[in-house]
């Protein structure tokens, strides 16, 4: 991307960051010797080169705006971005480290000799090579050796992909390597590169490849060679590469500590990473407090397109993130189809009809060119121009932001002309990926990207965005109030992959203030609501609401939290005695059966409410909606008719919304659960004797709702209960061996995530068979002598809704 000066008034806002220029120093005899002047615990000023980057490579280098820059300021260190003065201009005078990644644009002689200059008066240097890789980002190593081998280490043109191991010999000691135990080369489209030592140099590292880690000194200065970017980029994401998660941290810590003459220290990182790219607008609290934030996904993927879920389910798991709003863009291409904004409108169809809380907003990833999403979109975009992509995006209202731009090389060119284009904005976080993104969004609106193929991994990257005056009804958030907020920067990025808060600074304490003030809400609700159930009051509705709140903090949703919590210690609310069971108990299969819902009013006035299921596994329910009411005095009761599937575990969700109280309640869901018996049993015979195979089938979606499911047996009054494990579809366990004739009693026990415990059918079950097997694997018939009586699947749920003298 062509690099852009900052304006002035934005230089003096970046509080944590230092734009440097071109210091008026001619030569660089006047670098002093900065190698004694630090303290013996670590830190110093860090200078980060990308006034040698090039065909995008500023992408990759991490700098003060990163997860490296982070944690290298969370332990005394000072970085700033060189963006375009030339290193032989005196520039390095005022820093103690220079960090200097694999730069596309070679150095100068003189850069060369200031470098050396700057090593030998005491200055630190790292240097970071990657692969080089022909025909693909077009990087080199070749522009590093001119100063490498002056300390006897040379980058190599091959490739590295892997990791070195403390527990293979594989790494020396060293302070550098003190508790390290692992680094690897995966920077996602980056590999490592081996390096070649000689002379005075010393290796730390081995792989397969070659050395990967070297040191050397020169005059009082010191120098650091790795040929991996991985190790500063690759923190939390991916962590599974590194054997402790802090190997990486800890590398980079030791490394630096090391340049500049400090003792060895354990890494000590908070956990949650908090980066700000500058200050943002000079806005007072007063100011501040008049922006509403609204918290939401952006970029996902359903099976419209490449995505494992239906729209339904992206519909459902939306709201159980607790998303005010979402952006769904699927993919599309140059040719006609059913996916790009048809997955989304389907998205907002299903949440349109059943009502549930979060608005939707029309996407499209353009893919049959450099990914580019669009949003709001109101028609189908077909080209495999990416300058008619983001023309027609604009034509229609919305937005071009271009997608995951380190996902591969040809993304480079649209990189680099950018602003050409006309793109209005970029993805700075894809999924946890950011690499050296992050200091772009000095210059470019950004977003993060979920990116998720499937529900589970939908809000695990998400966008809170500030709004003054939202423009939706009853004060929601539109596409056009979330359009602004991010071209005018008003966005924080929540990175759950690295447990990772990103924006300008004034927005990220808004952010961190209003969690807290989310914290304290939630806590005071609690105590309040416990003070109440102690006091004899049953106020399971506010419990409800208080679970939604104390969900919704953990989504990292603080607004909504607040909301839910003012909810539940609410008068109206804290007066609803609503005794719920959660179990629609054990159900035959493909039978009929009734979920009752009822509400006794002991108020001076009626109560109402809309009651919509929207979820229903293993069943289907008849009735889209139902209103449940009650006058004083009286009790109102609906029912809805299930009818359930051959087997599974049943899920129904019921959307409660809509309460004509006085106070604007918000919708809240109601989950009850129940199971299916379908247990089966089959007996095979062994050469140890006849064994008993008990199974329950379940699908793989019904998997994440049961946490356990155990089989209980019994033979002469013996009984014994072992775990059914999930194998093919299906829990199973087997028992025995029994001998022809043995009376075996078994039941199985089902629990789920809503805390029930189901008991299925007991049967006694008598062991035919012949003893010995005719062949591998043959079943034999059973005979089941006995069959207790199954359970109702009926559920009642009654709402008491009540005020007591003093409450309140």
């Amino acid at each position: 991307m062509k690099k852009i000066a900052l304006l002035s008034f934005f230089l003096l806002l970046m509080l944590t960051v230092q734009v440097p220029t071109a210091h008026d120093v001619s030569t660089t005899s006047d670098v002093p010797n900065i190698g004694n002047s630090l303290s013996s615990s670590g830190g110093g000023k860090v200078l980060v080169d990308e006034s040698h980057t090039g065909n995008a490579s500023e992408m990759w280098t991490p700098g003060n705006a990163s997860m490296f820059g982070w944690i290298l300021s969370e332990h005394g260190y000072n970085m700033s971005m060189n963006w375009n003065a030339s290193l032989d201009s005196g520039i390095l005078n005022d820093y103690d480290v220079l960090a200097l990644f694999f730069p596309y644009i070679a150095l100068t002689s003189g850069e060369v000799d200031a470098i050396h200059t700057f090593v030998e008066n005491g200055g630190g240097l790292l240097l970071v090579g990657v692969e080089p890789l022909e025909g693909s980002w077009g990087y080199s190593i070749e522009n590093l050796n001119p100063v490498s081998t002056t300390y006897g280490i040379e980058f190599d043109a091959e490739r590295w992909r892997g990791r070195v191991l403390r527990s293979e010999g594989e790494i020396e000691d060293h302070q550098i390597t003190t508790n390290v135990n692992s680094f690897h080369s995966n920077a996602d489209q980056l590999s490592g590169c081996p390096l070649s030592i000689s002379g005075s140099a010393t290796s730390l590292a081995t792989s397969d490849s070659g050395d990967t880690l070297a040191i050397a000194e020169d005059g009082s200065g010191r120098v650091v060679a790795i040929g991996a970017l991985a190790p500063f980029t690759q923190y939390r994401k991916n962590v599974g590469w590194q054997v402790n998660d802090d190997d990486h941290s800890q590398l980079t810590v030791n490394i630096f500590d090391w340049l500049v003459g400090a003792e060895q220290r354990a890494v000590n990182l908070p956990e949650k990473a908090v980066i700000k790219v500058g200050h943002g607008p000079d806005l007072n609290e007063t100011e501040i407090a008049q922006y509403e934030i609204f918290n939401g996904a952006y970029h996902d993927h359903t099976t419209a397109s490449d995505g494992q879920n239906t729209p339904s389910e992206m519909a459902i798991r939306n709201v159980e993130v607790h998303q005010d709003f979402f952006v769904m863009s699927d993919h599309s291409y140059d040719k006609p189809s059913t996916n790009g904004i048809y997955g989304a409108l389907a998205v907002r169809e299903f949440t349109e009809t059943y009502g549930l809380d979060s608005e939707i907003f029309i996407g499209a990833e353009l893919s049959a060119i450099p990914h580019t999403v669009g949003f709001p979109l109101t028609e189908q975009i077909y080209t495999d121009s990416t300058q008619e992509a983001v023309n027609e995006i604009h034509a229609q209202g919305g937005i071009a932001v271009f997608c995951h731009p380190t996902i591969g090389f040809p993304y480079a060119a649209v990189w680099e002309n950018f602003q050409d284009y006309g793109y209005d904005a970029f993805e700075v976080d894809n999924s946890g990926y950011i690499h050296g993104l992050g200091e772009q969004a000095y210059f470019w609106p950004f977003m993060g990207a979920s990116d998720g193929h499937s529900a589970k991994k939908l809000g695990l990257t998400r966008n809170v965005a500030f709004v003054k005056n939202p423009s939706g009804p009853g004060g929601t958030i539109t596409a056009e109030d979330l359009i602004d907020a991010v071209l005018d920067r008003r966005i924080v990025i929540l990175d759950r992959y690295n447990n990772l808060v990103f924006g300008q600074g004034v927005w990220v304490d808004r952010f961190l203030s209003i969690q807290e003030e989310a914290e304290t809400a939630v806590e005071n609700a609690e105590s309040e609501i416990e003070g109440l159930e102690n006091g004899g009051y049953n106020v399971s509705l506010s419990r409800l609401y208080l679970d939604h709140a104390k969900s919704a903090l953990d989504w990292w949703n603080p607004s909504r939290a607040i909301a839910y919590a003012e909810d539940a210690t609410s008068e109206e609310v804290t007066g609803i005695d609503l005794e719920v069971s959660q179990s629609i108990g054990v159900a035959e299969p493909n039978s009929e059966t009734t979920v009752s819902l009822s509400m006794g009013n002991r108020l001076e006035t009626g109560v109402k409410l809309n009651v919509t299921p929207f979820v229903s596994t293993a069943s289907s329910i008849e009735e889209n909606w139902q209103s449940l009411a009650a006058a004083a005095g009286t009790t109102g009761t609906i029912d809805f008719g299930v009818q359930t599937d051959s087997y599974g575990y049943m899920e129904i969700a019921f959307n409660l919304k809509d309460f004509n109280t006085t106070e604007d309640l918000k919708p809240v869901t109601l989950l009850a659960g129940g199971i299916i018996d379908s247990v089966t049993s089959s007996i095979e015979s062994t050469d140890e004797g006849l064994m008993l195979i008990v199974e329950l089938p379940q699908d793989i979606g019904s998997k994440s709702l049961i946490t356990s499911v155990s089989l209980t047996y019994s033979v002469d009054e013996t009984e014994n209960t072992v775990p059914m494990e999930y194998v093919g579809g299906k829990y199973s366990a087997e028992i025995g061996p029994y001998s022809d004739g043995t009376n075996v009693t078994i039941q199985v026990s089902v629990g789920d995530q809503l805390g029930n415990t189901f008991f299925l059918e007991s049967k006694t079950i008598t062991i035919t068979g012949v003893t010995s097997p005719t062949s591998p694997g043959m079943f034999n018939p059973l005979v089941i002598t006995a069959i207790a009586i199954s359970g109702v699947a009926i559920i009642a749920v009654i709402l008491v809704v009540m005020r007591k003298k003093g409450m309140m």
